[in-house]
């Protein structure tokens, strides 16, 4: 996935302890929580169930609940909030940000961002939200998040859940939320991934749009990228996440190829295999693994269970205030 690649490049320890690392009490894997994290996944479940909905629904659905009952679900030490103070802060945030989402939707709302030929209506108080989109489950009927190979011979697979697919006359647009008050970077392969993984989980729409829609300031910004440039940049994209799955593959596994050297025929699990997933600090270890150190050095506390079941831990053990 795009975040355990993001793992990967940061820290091999990030990696490590967030995407390979079971608790030998519970069986289970571990994760920190973060204010930043919690209200992202809070305003997701809120906006991502929308593209489900028929366009003309949307207006008619009440956000403002909805948000307060996601985000009711990250109140205390599971939204890793250094104090109330802090956790009310973010709940405002992440209210103001509904709020103009629910304004867009009624059509209130005075910018919603650049208006694109083909996205938008030819009404200037439509907004992006209010477009037709390509429903989830029109493209994958998995019961895990969408995945593709990216190599079949070397057993790579790509997976991620796409944000929003906006669909009009001649034009598909893939869409991203964003949350955080930092623009995404240039570098960045997000609306890339959603292409590639878009494109080969169905053959009948290919996307030519790329957006981001920044919540906070409730704008939506495009990439204005060539077709030339972004078939470079997919498969300079493509290239680079095999070339890192290989990597991390044949730290973890010893492996056991075909005879004509086509495919896998077997993995066997490394000794000690952890020892090849080291910070690239050593043992003082850098700001994105450490959170996970103090989880297994028993310097966290445990908040309850996540959406995939990994046992979640607060980095604030001092109580709160």
């Amino acid at each position: 996935s795009h975040s355990s690649y993001e793992n990967y490049i940061k820290c091999p320890r990030l990696y490590y302890l967030a995407n390979i690392y079971k608790d030998p009490k519970t069986n289970n894997k571990i994760g920190s929580t973060s204010p930043h994290m919690s209200l992202g996944i809070a305003i997701h479940n809120v906006l991502e169930p929308l593209a489900e909905i028929k366009a003309e629904q949307r207006s008619t659905i009440n956000l403002l609940e909805n948000y307060k009952n996601e985000f009711n679900k990250f109140r205390g030490l599971i939204g890793g909030w250094k104090n109330n103070d802090e956790e009310h802060i973010f709940y405002e945030r992440g209210l103001e940000m509904i709020k103009k989402v629910q304004g867009n939707l009624s059509g209130s709302s005075p910018n919603l961002g650049e208006v694109r030929e083909g996205v938008r209506s030819e009404k200037e108080d439509t907004y992006i939200l209010l477009e037709k989109s390509i429903r989830p489950s029109l493209y994958y009927k998995g019961d895990m998040i969408p995945n593709i190979y990216i190599s079949e011979k070397e057993n790579i697979i790509l997976c991620g859940s796409i944000d929003w697919v906006v669909y009009g006359e001649g034009v598909v647009c893939v869409l991203d939320f964003k949350t955080g008050r930092n623009e995404e970077s240039e570098e960045s392969n997000q609306l890339l991934i959603y292409k590639k993984l878009f494109e080969s989980l169905q053959n009948k729409w290919k996307v030519n749009q790329y957006a981001y829609y920044y919540l906070e300031s409730d704008q939506i910004k495009y990439k204005n990228w060539t077709e030339i440039e972004v078939k470079k940049r997919v498969e300079q994209m493509t290239e680079e996440m095999i070339r890192v799955g290989i990597e991390i593959r044949d730290k973890r596994y010893d492996i056991l190829w075909s005879k004509d050297d086509k495919y896998i025929e077997k993995y066997f699990v490394k000794d000690n295999f952890e020892q090849n997933f080291k910070c690239k600090n050593g043992a003082r270890g850098c700001r994105n693994c450490l959170p996970y150190e103090a989880i297994i050095r028993d310097q966290s506390v445990y908040v309850g269970q996540g959406n995939y079941g990994q046992d979640l831990w607060s980095p604030s053990p001092g109580g709160r205030g």
